[in-house]
């Protein structure tokens, strides 16, 4: 499903099959949430590994412990969001804005946020081992006992 989802009632049903193709590639379908609008959708404890949410609006989305190994959040809006414990590991979340959002005790080892707007949001406890952050511009951020082992920290603004 590409493009804008205008009827929210369709998502369930594309989770359930995005399930089964995580389970059996041969069955079920990857789910393709590019572009769209789900501002407010609540996807809290759902494995959303590898879906692909390039350009949507994520406005005040709840994520809570969220699988999302993998998944692309390429160009995504992620404004007042809710990520805590989200599994971002290997995500691809270049020029991403998380702006005002929490990710407290997410796993975002080795994602990538090149150029990512990242303002007044909360890493507190997250594991950014090895994740890319090169031109980014941090603001306000709050990176309290977070891990950044091995994270590329060059080229930022806002510091």
């Amino acid at each position: 499903v590409n493009g804008t989802l205008e009827d929210k009632e369709k998502l369930p049903q594309i989770i359930r099959d995005h399930k089964e193709w995580l389970e059996d590639h041969s069955k079920g379908r990857q789910a393709c949430l590019r572009e769209m609008n789900l501002e407010g959708a609540d996807f809290s404890g759902l494995d959303l590994s590898r879906v692909d949410f390039s350009g949507s609006y994520l406005r005040k989305v709840k994520m809570v412990g969220t699988k999302l190994e993998g998944a692309i959040l390429n160009g995504a809006v992620l404004s007042e969001a809710d990520l805590t414990k989200a599994v971002l590991d290997n995500a691809q979340m270049s020029h991403v804005h998380l702006i005002h959002s929490c990710l407290e005790e997410a796993s975002m080892q080795f994602a990538i946020l090149q150029g990512s707007i990242l303002w007044d949001s909360k890493f507190k406890g997250a594991n950014l081992k090895g994740a890319i952050l090169t031109a980014a511009e941090l603001c306000d951020c709050v990176f309290e006992s977070a891990c950044l082992d091995g994270a590329e920290l060059y080229g930022q603004s806002g510091w």
